[in-house]
């Protein structure tokens, strides 16, 4: 087990039900770096074999949005097997923000949208609300 792995977290605890399960070990390794893909593209590369597997949260699925290429097959590469943990994601900004509901959000992201990536507005946004937002 990596040492940085902890028993609580979702890998940790699937960690330890496959062991207790299957009398094997398992062994958590977290390559972290590049929103994920580095850890990513080493399970989608590796041996299907059913020995190498990836626990991933929603950064996942924001990838083809934030990275022009991805080194695997994002939409094919990997297979969902099941979900291990459901954890909440807010969306929040600065009580300076010029925004104070979602619509208002985007609104603002559909008028500047035309010819723009996901990661072009998400800047835009950011110039609109700095740091505070």
């Amino acid at each position: 087990m990596h040492p940085a792995e902890r028993r609580t977290t979702p890998p940790g605890k699937l960690r330890k039900k496959l062991t207790e399960q299957t009398k094997q070990s398992f062994y958590v390794e977290n390559k972290a770096g590049a929103s994920g893909t580095i850890g990513t593209d080493l399970v989608a590369k590796a041996a299907p074999d059913g020995y190498t597997l990836l626990t991933n949260d929603t950064t996942y699925a924001m990838l083809p949005s934030l990275f022009a290429k991805l080194p695997w097959d994002h939409a094919n590469g990997l297979v969902p097997v099941t979900t291990i943990a459901q954890t909440p994601v807010v969306l929040v900004v600065g009580s300076a923000s010029p925004f104070k509901t979602l619509a208002e959000l985007l609104a603002y992201a559909q008028k500047i949208r035309e010819n723009s990536t996901s990661a072009q507005v998400a800047r835009a946004v950011q110039r609109t609300c700095p740091r505070n937002c």
